[in-house]
């Protein structure tokens, strides 16, 4: 998701956050795949959009 970049971001350039989690940056050992997403604070993004595919207006 867009919102963990800044932690693959930080880990790569290997920066050093107060913020930074381990968990959200997908090249660590820490990385957790299984975690709910949640969009717009209400859709679990994994159960309810991940199948979705977009639609031409």
């Amino acid at each position: 998701m867009s919102d963990d970049l800044i932690h693959l971001l930080c880990g790569i350039a290997q920066i050093s956050v107060e913020d930074y989690d381990a968990t959200k940056d997908p090249t660590t050992e820490d990385f957790n795949a299984n975690r709910i997403r949640i969009f717009n604070k209400k859709s679990d993004y994994d159960r309810e959009l991940k199948q979705e595919t977009a639609q031409p207006k």
